[in-house]
């Protein structure tokens, strides 16, 4: 939004002004970064690793806590950011960076799960619920803060590696999900690195929203993993189509939570990658609709690359003439009513008691999954806008 509140042409403002506010307002009902796919042709899979493990890396110690370690929240966990980690993946440049979210003052997290941010997030859009489910699901979360100013992402779409169209959303969903797998067999071999050995028998789950929501499925196939939670996940490009992946490999256990006003991800193409588990493994996969639920709603803060909406549109607002202090106004307004309807925090705890059941082996039904929330949410307002199938 390029608005100068000192503007003299008249005219000139007063044509922009409304689509400006339109653009503010689109922010804050869709992800409006976030446009999933199917430009790109299918790809052979000859460039994408095949390592199928035989069995899962029980009993996590964390090693050395000697990177950069931040206290946050309520002091119940800890965010460790891993950088300088080599991509070893077929193609993979330089070198990748991980956010580690572990339980505080606990030596063994008895679970590890792997989130994938949306194509216009890094995980600061998600951070709150990822300490959330680190500390009271006692599980390890790591996320891969691979976006799309990435180097690896900008010089694949400038090679055009998506078969000629240099389509960045491929070479974004190649990376998050390349690099996220290079961490799957990064814990399993035990690497120092990651700050987290795990015991062979540890359940690994993966974790993810719109587009990385999107690439669990993926990820799950490639990875023989059984255990997936995700928000609003988006099909993307056919490379990394959910539908197709699903089919090859159904999970023992999905969790898909969907809101009935998202535009981005609707319920109805989030409903076909649940039947279709479904019919391939009966009873395998949930579906968690909310009443009016929005695709930001699932995002602690409305976050652009790794910068807080919010606070660019308040340095905007100050500093430069590019937005009026009214438009700054009207984001956190949007941000207060995207995050008091309970979306955000009923969301938090499905995810919190999915991944408490994968850590303890515990069954995960219809029946478990609305006992268990019920139990755990705190605002009868709210949960009644969340249904389940």
């Amino acid at each position: 939004i390029t608005l100068n509140p000192n503007l003299k042409d008249t005219k000139t403002k007063t044509m922009f002004k409304p689509l400006a506010l339109a653009a503010i307002i689109a922010i804050g009902v869709s992800d409006a970064f976030t446009a999933p796919g199917n430009s790109v042709p299918l790809l052979s899979n000859k460039n994408f690793i095949k390592t199928r493990p035989s069995s899962f890396a029980l009993n996590a110690n964390v090693v050395d806590l000697d990177d950069e370690v931040i206290k946050e929240g309520d002091g119940t966990s800890t965010r460790i950011r891993v950088k300088g980690i080599d991509r070893e993946w077929d193609g993979g440049k330089g070198t990748m960076e991980v956010d580690v979210f572990l339980p505080e003052n606990n030596t063994k997290p008895k679970g590890c799960a792997f989130f994938m941010h949306g194509f216009s997030q890094y995980p600061k859009a998600y951070r709150k619920t990822l300490l959330k489910v680190a500390a009271d699901a006692n599980v390890a979360v790591l996320a891969v803060r691979t976006g799309v100013t990435d180097k690896q992402v900008l010089s694949d779409n400038k090679d055009k590696i998506g078969k000629g169209k240099g389509d960045a959303q491929y070479c974004l969903q190649r990376a998050v999900s390349q690099d996220t797998m290079q961490l799957i067999d990064m814990i399993k071999k035990g690497s120092d690195e990651l700050k987290i050995k795990v015991g062979k028998g540890t359940p690994l789950g993966l974790m993810g929203h719109s587009m990385g929501g999107g690439l669990c499925f993926y990820v799950a196939e490639q990875k023989q993993i059984d255990y997936v939670a995700c928000m609003a996940p988006a099909v993307g490009v056919e490379s990394f189509d959910p539908y197709t992946a699903v089919n090859a490999f159904t999970p023992k256990h999905s969790l898909l939570i969907a809101g009935t006003w998202d535009i981005i991800a609707p319920l109805k193409a989030i409903k076909k990658i649940f039947t279709d588990a479904n019919a391939n493994k009966p009873n395998s996969s949930i579906l968690a609709k909310i009443a009016r639920g929005l695709h930001t709603g699932f995002e602690d803060d409305l976050v652009i690359f790794d910068i807080k909406l919010t606070s660019l549109g308040g340095i905007a607002a100050l500093l430069f003439p590019f937005i009026g202090f009214g438009e700054f106004l009207i984001i956190l307004l949007l941000k207060v009513i995207r995050q008091n309807t309970g979306q955000l925090e009923g969301s938090q705890d499905l995810l919190i008691n999915f991944f408490t059941a994968m850590a303890t082996k515990k069954p995960i039904t219809v029946d478990s999954v609305k006992e268990s929330f019920e139990a755990s949410s705190g605002d009868e307002r709210w949960s009644k806008k969340f249904s389940f199938e």
